[in-house]
């Protein structure tokens, strides 16, 4: 009998546990995007992938910071990336707190 009660006992116990992770919420994709951290990008000096990796930011406008900032030389001011073709002051706006000059 104090078998047969184990059994019953362990069954119920790995049910239980089943059917808590199958309840348990899925991940969800943007929840983690949003807790993971950007850091702030010095726009004299990124890489493209840097670049990129900002809001609002793909690799195309990533290489046409590039190029501007090869063209005309180092950014004197953060306000000076909207001089970059496809920036304009709302995504400034947006990309502000991610960037420094140094």
């Amino acid at each position: 009998m104090k078998t047969f009660l184990y059994v019953v006992l362990l069954t119920s116990l790995l049910l239980i546990t089943k059917i808590n992770l199958a309840v348990a919420a899925p991940l969800n994709k943007d929840a983690i995007s949003s807790q993971v951290a950007i850091t702030t990008v010095n726009i004299n000096n990124a890489s493209l992938q840097e670049l990129a990796a900002l809001p609002g930011i793909g690799e195309k406008k990533a290489a046409a910071i590039i190029h501007y900032r090869t063209q005309e030389g180092e950014f004197n001011a953060i306000e000076d990336l909207v001089k970059v073709r496809g920036i304009g002051k709302k995504l400034l706006k947006k990309l502000h707190k991610h960037l420094v000059i140094e």
